[in-house]
């Protein structure tokens, strides 16, 4: 070995020179792992050695730096090490150095992919479960992951997107085409059908309920409306007000109803 040099923009690189002419350049890491310094005899094989051990050091720098934005599976990290075109053993030898400092699980990363996915973007299992198995998991380890999603918090999600998709839908569509709509965007979400079809079923009732309340108030407000029209427009708003209140109307409902009609009498 005639020289070692440092290189001038990539800090902690060294360019490597046998018999006057550059050879290959090595990390830091690798530098001292082998104790390189000059005058040092190289056979082939030591060279070949270092060679490799420099490629692993940097697939598994370039696998750290892509598992420091977020956790990854080891599919994913598979295939970034791939796109650099590393030689298999060497990205088999990155993936179990990582798996020994637990820097890749598979099962820690669907554990923690399914309770972002089913609290943040409500996704039903089926879904997660396909997003997982994309990731390269195994069936066992889907399905432990699974685990972490609950019984109650899949029954709250499908109610509310249930509730919400199905009030968007009878906006534009006839009842009946609004739920079967509602029924498919559940299913898509990663609900199965019959959970799907008893959310909308619950939701559509819901609607139905909320419905018939606004009719029951807008028929005892006009009654009380007529019964205090005497009344300054003040005490007349009090007097409905509280009228209904003792009826059981919502107070928000009741102020909403009473602010439209005051709006339109002013009108």
């Amino acid at each position: 070995m005639t020289k070692i040099e440092a290189q001038k923009r990539r800090k902690h690189r060294f360019n490597i020179y046998l018999n006057q002419s550059y050879a290959f350049p090595v990390s830091e890491a690798t530098l001292v792992k082998f104790a390189l310094a000059k005058g040092q005899v190289l056979s082939a094989e030591r060279v070949a050695e270092i060679q490799v051990a420099e490629a692993a050091a940097q697939a598994y720098q370039t696998a750290v730096n892509y598992l420091s934005h977020q956790l990854r599976s080891e599919k994913e990290i598979r295939q970034r090490l791939q796109r650099d075109d590393w030689p298999e053993g060497v990205i088999d030898q990155t993936i179990q150095r990582l798996k020994e400092l637990r820097l890749v699980d598979d099962l820690v990363y669907g554990q923690s992919y399914t309770r972002t996915a089913m609290r943040l973007q409500k996704k039903g299992p089926g879904q997660i479960q396909r997003k997982l198995k994309e990731k390269g998991l195994s069936e066992s380890t889907i399905q432990q992951a699974l685990e972490e999603y609950d019984d109650q918090t899949a029954q709250d999600n499908i109610e509310e997107l249930a509730a919400k998709r199905l009030k968007q839908q009878m906006r534009k569509y006839a009842q009946r085409d609004s739920e079967q709509r509602t029924v498919r965007y559940l299913m898509q979400k990663g609900f199965d059908s019959d959970a799907a079809k008893q959310a909308v079923q619950r939701a559509s009732q819901d609607l139905v309920d909320d419905d018939l309340e606004d009719d029951k108030l807008d028929q005892q407000g006009q009654k009380y409306w007529r019964k205090y029209r005497r009344l300054d427009p003040k005490e007349r708003y009090f007097k409905v007000k509280q009228q209904l209140y003792r009826r059981g109307f919502e107070a928000g409902a009741i102020k909403q109803w009473l602010d439209q009609v005051m709006e339109k009498e002013e009108g």
